[in-house]
């Protein structure tokens, strides 16, 4: 049957088309606007106080889709949703989301058992991810441009040599990684952790380091580090609000 779709829409999950598995959907809703957190305090007093965080919530995304033939057949569906990840969405080609969880995938049959409608409900990460996101060597001059609305948890790439203390400083603010530690060194803002590669094995080197893991404003951002170290490679992972 899945030769006679048209329907030029479409999602994909981890990279993975949804018609890999006879799945296919028209028209994806986009995702809402996330939730701005609040903190609320009780004075007791005729009103509460309520101040801005700077935290988004989670965003609840329902899916609509359908499969014909062997509508019955649902294993293939379930273990395509089963470790989602990542949701793309036809009509929004420049940006991806991070899927949280999967909260429900609920099958109705229609059309005398000919057609199975699914409803596919989603807990997706506050932002939308640029699908651009190459990495870039650091420029001369250090000047890295954030295109995306939010600021940005990069992930760093770089060579340290010798024992001396090394230096990333980002916007004015200094992460030092101290002297046990040289060679090729990831530090990956996002997962919060340092760590180095030595013969395809990562090891966590986070204990070597000191200050805060870099963060990309929106707009520019100068970047510098200390002689020793070298062939520094930036991904940015731009975001949007």
């Amino acid at each position: 049957m899945s030769g006679s779709i048209q329907s030029p829409d479409y999602f994909s999950i981890n990279g993975v088309l949804s018609s890999a598995v006879d799945l296919y959907c028209d028209t994806p809703p986009i995702p809402p606007m996330a939730k701005k957190r609040f903190t609320v305090f009780q004075f007791g007093t005729d009103e509460d106080g309520v101040f801005s965080d700077d935290s988004f919530e989670n965003v609840p995304y329902t899916l609509r889709a359908y499969k014909f033939g062997n509508v019955y057949d649902v294993s293939d569906i379930y273990a395509f949703m089963q470790n989602a990840q990542r949701l793309e969405i036809s009509r929004d080609e420049d940006y991806f989301y991070k899927i949280r969880t999967v909260d429900s995938i609920t099958p109705e049959i229609r059309y005398d058992g000919a057609r199975a409608d699914f409803r596919i409900r989603l807990t997706l990460a506050p932002f939308r991810y640029h699908k651009s996101n190459d990495e870039i060597a650091l420029p001369q001059g250090g000047i890295i441009v954030n295109p995306g609305t939010r600021y940005s948890k990069p992930i760093i790439r770089l060579q340290k040599t010798g024992s001396d203390q090394a230096t990333v400083t980002t916007n004015g603010q200094q992460l030092k990684i101290f002297g046990a530690v040289s060679g090729a060194i990831t530090i990956d803002s996002e997962r919060m952790i340092v760590y180095k590669t030595h013969n395809g094995v990562n090891t966590a080197i986070t204990q070597y380091t000191d200050g805060p893991l870099p963060m990309l404003a929106t707009g520019n951002n100068q970047i510098t580090v200390s002689s020793n170290i070298s062939s520094v490679g930036i991904v940015g992972n731009w975001r949007n609000y």
